[in-house]
């Protein structure tokens, strides 16, 4: 599969994030790019991505909150849907969410295959 336009990609922003999670009763923070700014108080570059962090047992709980992305497993250099109802192995060190639906409104030509 080719890769993606790269207009399919809409980051969020760490206030985007926080206004997500604000009812939500987990610890997490924003790592990365983002925190680098968050530090320095200010936008240094445009962001690709937000990375943030959550306690492992505390990650379903995350996901199923945040509904409307459906969430992958990134390990030895491939892309698995994750499993959501079971403890997340420990080999996976990220997980990445996506909104599809919004990706295939934008680009329907595009076609997934996951392992599921």
């Amino acid at each position: 599969m080719a890769p993606l336009p790269d207009d399919c990609w809409n980051a969020w922003t760490p206030e985007l994030l926080a206004n997500r999670l604000s009812d939500l009763a987990v610890t997490w923070y924003v790592a990365g790019g983002w925190a680098l700014d968050l530090w320095l108080g200010q936008k240094t570059r445009d962001h690709e991505d937000l990375e943030f962090v959550v306690r492992p047992a505390e990650a379903p709980l995350v996901a199923a909150h945040l509904d409307d992305l459906t969430f992958f497993a990134a390990r030895q250099g491939t892309l698995t849907q994750a499993r959501l109802d079971q403890p997340i192995p420990e080999d996976v060190w990220q997980m990445w969410g996506a909104d599809l639906r919004n990706l295939l409104r934008q680009h329907p030509d595009h076609n997934w295959i996951a392992a599921l």
